[in-house]
């Protein structure tokens, strides 16, 4: 994964978007070493939502536990 300070990534901020999109690279922008955000491809974006929504849905055949009611 690239890493860029987020001052360098403002002021190459078209080259850096063409990295994550055309080459699929994944790159964090920083600041002082720390991660801000991350730009990744649009394929790497539609496996984590993927992902995410695999988490969200019951497994089938799982029981899910029964809630009481409140007085």
């Amino acid at each position: 994964m690239e890493r860029i300070a987020a001052s360098k990534a403002r002021k190459e901020f078209r080259s850096v978007i063409r990295r994550a999109s055309a080459q699929g690279k994944r790159v964090k922008i920083t600041h002082y070493g720390k991660t801000l955000a991350a730009l990744v491809s649009p394929q790497d974006l539609a496996k984590l939502e993927d992902c995410e929504s695999s988490k969200r849905q019951p497994e089938a055949g799982r029981r899910q536990p029964k809630r009481r009611a409140r007085p």
